[in-house]
Formats: structure tokens, sequence, C-alpha cells
């Protein structure tokens, strides 16, 4: 999931030993800084974002985000609800914090840190058209999932590439399959007809995650690039979304659907955060931490998405 696929970077997650690489200040590109922006309020946001509106009408924009002038502790944000949201334009260095620390691993082939402008520009170009959630803990982006284009030829139109990645110390609660499921349904809706998701071999957890969404590989790419030292083989994943008619209409993109239909993208949103909700309340009654096995894991491919 160029975490948990080729999407927006691609290949496996990072050690444990890459949180710390998160703190660095990062810039936009696919997906940066250490902290997320500061939110905007629901009548500062432009009323032709249908991000931005669909969180006013929502009644929560960054929710979780401590008090002003009050700092969590640890425990605080550790235990702080993780809320998944559409990406606004001031999330690209939150989300690049996150991307950051995978460029030194396999799970992206891009090899150098996007700069700031880049990565904020690369943002802007997903959400044009395609979905791009983030998970917000405590007023910080925690974690990210977008689709995008397959092919630039337009007979790829009903297509999608799909890619998630987390910052390490979320992983293994269900966020990335939270975010996973709320994508399927947005680009479903969008009318697309295929998701599809690259994945480093060998990340077994991802291809164990895509497996239980329905996705199935339908090939392998031996030796597709050089990455952290060494050949690295990339399994393509696909899920059909939609029937196959000989008239298809054309995809939605991903702006007009939010405008037109905003009750669904809230109604894909809503049934996320419930997910993640019923999990850690479930696993706090139960008096275990709030770990899901079948989420990603910083070692591997917590990412998934393009190479």
């Amino acid at each position: 999931m160029e975490p948990v696929s080729k999407s927006a970077a691609r290949a496996q997650a990072p050690n444990a030993s890459a949180a710390d690489d998160a703190r660095i200040p990062a810039t936009p590109g696919g997906s940066a800084a250490a902290n997320g922006a500061v939110a905007r309020t629901p009548d500062q946001a432009p009323a032709t974002d249908p991000a931005a509106r669909i969180r006013a009408e929502a009644g929560s924009v960054r929710s979780g985000a401590p008090a002003s002038g009050l700092r969590p502790s640890r425990t605080d944000l550790e235990t702080a609800p993780i809320r998944i949201r559409l990406a606004d334009d001031d999330d690209a260095d939150g989300i690049l914090a996150v991307y950051a620390p995978y460029v030194a691993t396999a799970v992206t082939f891009e090899e150098t840190v996007p700069a700031p402008d880049a990565f904020r520009a690369r943002i802007a170009g997903i959400r044009a058209t395609h979905p791009f959630l983030v998970a917000e803990r405590s007023g910080k982006i925690v974690g990210y999932a977008h689709a995008a284009a397959q092919h630039t030829r337009a007979a790829y139109r009903w297509n999608a590439e799909l890619s998630v990645y987390l910052a390490p110390d979320i992983c293994g609660r269900g966020v990335g399959r939270a975010l996973y499921e709320a994508l399927l349904d947005l680009v479903r809706a969008q009318g697309l007809k295929a998701a599809y998701a690259l994945v480093t071999v060998t990340n077994v957890a991802s291809e164990r995650l895509h497996a239980e969404l329905g996705f199935e590989r339908i090939g392998l790419q031996p030796n597709a690039g050089w990455k952290a030292g060494a050949w690295r083989d990339v399994a393509w994943l696909r899920k059909e979304l939609d029937g196959f008619s000989d008239d298809p209409e054309p995809p939605t993109p991903f702006p007009a659907l939010a405008r037109a239909r905003p009750h669904t993208v809230r109604a894909a949103l809503d049934r996320a955060n419930a997910a993640l909700a019923a999990r850690a309340s479930g696993k706090r009654a139960s008096g275990e931490a709030p770990h899901d096995d079948i989420d990603t894991t910083p070692s591997e491919r917590g990412a998934a998405g393009r190479r």
C-alpha cells in the first residue's frame, strides 16, 4: 500500500530505527514534516474545497488536537483516538514526514526525499483527480493513503493504483486497513473498475492484508529495481471493483464526486473511523493493546504503493 503497495511510493515499511528519521524536517512530494500543519476552522476553509466542506459539515476539522496552550503527554498521544479524513492543502509537510523515512528502504523506489515544493505539487496533482486520505492523532498526521492514475494514457482511466504509508508507531493498530477500505469505497464511487497495488517482495504482511481485502497477485516483476543494496522483485496485485460493461461511463474526478455526493464521501470516512474506534475499544475492554496482527509493521511495507 506509489504501506499496506507501488502507488505513492513503492515497497516495504522502514525498520523501527527509522522512527527517529520521521522527526526530520520534511517537505511535501507524494506523501513530510514531523508535525501536522495547523488546522483551519470550518469558517476559514475555502467554500470551493470539497474536503474542507465535508469536514465542516461533519462538525470536525482536526479531531483530537490538544487545546490551545496545552502540550499532550506521551501517554495522551499514545491513547488519543486516530481519525481518518480527507487531506487538504495544509497537510503536505505532515504527509512528507511520514513518507521520508521510507526513502531509505526498499518500500519505495524513490532514492531521495522529495523537496517540499515538489512534494506539495505531487499531492495537489493527485487530489485533482483521486482521493487522498490522512490518519491524524492529536493534530499530527500519522499515516496516509491515496489512489492515483495507473497510467497516463486515457484508456487506462478506469484503473487506479493505491498506496498507503504509516508512521512506525502506528503500525499494527488497524489503521492501514481502515485507510485502505475507505479508499476502496471512494474509488468505487468514482466509477473505477479495478484497483492495483505494487508491493516489494517480500512484504508478507502487506501481501496478506491485500489478500484479505480481495486483491489477487496477477504477476511478479523480477529484479524490478536496485534499492537498499539489492535487486528487488515487485508483486503486482489487483482487485476488481465493478463489472466491465460494453459502454462504461467515464470515471468521476474525485473533487466532482465530493461536491456532488458529499454524503457518500462522509459515509466512507465514517465507516473507517467507526471501525478504528470499535477496534480500539474492544482491545481496551479485553485489556489488550490496540494491535492488529494483520496490519503492516514498521519493518515491512506497512506501506504499499508506487515504487
